[in-house]
């Protein structure tokens, strides 16, 4: 289509007798407005799967859940209720709303693009979970572990704790080292941003975990998916490496890591 000139300064003529104002749709203006209609394919089990999946095109994702209150991780670990399989149509953003349910309250933060959920006041004291969050890795380097003959001064400077960033601040390409990994980052993001042809979100995510078990804090002797280090430098896996596992092995490994976390923290 060729635009011609226009009649009013706010107008452009698209035709003989037609024209158009040239300001963006509300939907462009703020992507969580847009209407979406869409039916939750099998592979989607869990809450935090669906709000995953409906983020996948917004720009938007799923805030680091790492210091989320406890009662969120378990809303996000739970089935997907059926029905919720079937959206719309409907707002993006009500779409969010409807999967946490009304005892949750959507949070948005427009200028990093993410999203997440706070319990609404009068629900905290009556249905309050404990389940702490696992403690922070211990630093590589602590003055009980400096080798013998060694003083302060010899020890290499520990670097600051990055600030929190939202969303991969490094770019993802197949094959090759990403990282230092900041803090705040989560590992479903960094796999967002990888472009793998026919490898699914949960392949992905399993093919990172699998290609640097040692970027991860374990839960009995074993890495988890959900506790990424800071600081780390991952390799990221190629298509071939995440079509190592099919779909179905996928989803159950990325099941099972949930509920080893969550079992976790309700031990401790």
């Amino acid at each position: 289509m060729v635009l011609s000139g226009t009649t009013q300064a706010e107008d452009v003529r698209i035709g003989r007798y037609q024209t158009l104002e040239p300001v963006p749709t509300t939907e462009q203006i703020n992507p969580l407005e847009v209407i979406v209609l869409v039916h939750f394919p099998a592979r989607v089990t869990t809450v935090g799967g669906a709000i995953t999946h409906l983020l996948a095109r917004s720009g938007y994702s799923l805030a680091d859940t790492h210091d989320a209150e406890p009662a969120l991780l378990v809303l996000l670990s739970r089935p997907l209720p059926e029905v919720h399989r079937e959206l719309g149509p409907v707002t993006l953003e009500r779409a969010l709303g409807v999967l946490a349910g009304p005892v949750w309250r959507l949070v948005v933060d427009p200028v990093h693009r993410l999203v997440s959920y706070e319990l609404r006041s009068r629900y905290r004291d009556e249905y309050r979970v404990t389940l702490p969050v696992p403690p922070a890795s211990p630093s590589p380097v602590s003055m009980s572990t400096k080798p013998p003959g060694t003083s302060v001064e010899d020890l290499p400077a520990r670097a600051p704790t990055p600030a929190h960033r939202a969303g991969p601040p490094h770019t993802a390409i197949p094959g090759e080292s990403y990282g230092p990994v900041f803090r705040g980052e989560t590992l479903s993001a960094i796999a967002s941003a990888i472009h793998l042809p026919g490898v699914t979100p949960d392949q992905a995510l399993v093919a990172l975990l699998e290609a640097n078990p040692h970027a991860f804090g374990h839960i009995n002797g074993s890495p988890n998916m959900n506790l990424l280090l800071s600081g780390v430098t991952l390799r990221i896996p190629t298509a071939e490496d995440a079509g190592a596992r099919s779909h179905a092995q996928a989803v159950e490994i990325v099941g099972q890591h949930w509920r080893d976390r969550l079992a976790h923290t309700s031990e401790h």
